[in-house]
């Protein structure tokens, strides 16, 4: 059994290769996540996830795109914050009131 020799350059572009797809798998499956739209809602789920709120230049759609891949990253699926669950509870409660 011979074993191939691969050159420096090979087995570099190689793994160059590699960590692209596993980025663009990452995208890919970030963009299936279903994120807050209210930014808001959005640094609050940061917050909990304890990430930064907010990165200097950073604007709504950075940041919900921070999101997403950190949930991605952290293969969690429930992209709405505490506060958001918390106000659906108490809007439906006042619904049944009704």
């Amino acid at each position: 059994e011979r074993m191939a020799q691969f050159s420096e350059t090979t087995i570099q572009a190689a793994a160059q290769q590699q960590r692209i797809l596993d980025h663009l798998e990452l995208e890919r499956r970030a963009r299936g996540l279903a994120v807050p739209t209210n930014d808001l809602h959005v640094r609050a789920r940061l917050r909990e996830l304890g990430e930064p709120i907010c990165l200097f230049g950073e604007e709504a759609g950075d940041r919900r795109q921070r999101l997403r891949m950190t949930m991605v990253e952290r293969d969690i699926t429930d992209g709405m914050p505490a506060i958001a669950k918390d106000a659906k509870a108490e809007e439906a409660e006042a619904e049944e009131k009704k």
